[in-house]
């Protein structure tokens, strides 16, 4: 997870201000990663939704940072998606 976050950070300079931010002991804050899911985040029982898309929900909601997403199908989390602005079907019935 952490060589995930340093690379994210290595490639877009306000990823970095926020990893940054996370691992610094001297902000007081206590950084929380968390898996949460998409469910919270819908506004309808379906919606096609972007990473950007999500990102603006994670924000409104609770004022994290999306940092990726695990699918149902898949074993590990996909930190730094490639394809952000690719929409994505997401179901509040589903696993994801």
């Amino acid at each position: 997870l952490e060589t995930g976050m340093f690379v994210m950070g290595s490639a877009d300079k306000s990823v970095y201000n926020v990893v940054m931010q996370l691992l610094s002991p001297e902000t007081g804050v206590t950084p929380q990663i968390t898996a949460t899911p998409v469910k919270h985040f819908l506004h309808f029982p379906q919606e096609m939704l972007s990473f950007f898309d999500l990102q603006t929900r994670v924000i409104q909601r609770c004022g994290g940072v999306l940092l990726g997403w695990r699918l149902s199908s898949d074993r590990y989390a996909a930190l730094n998606p490639t394809k952000k602005t690719e929409e994505q079907l997401w179901s509040a019935d589903g696993k994801d």
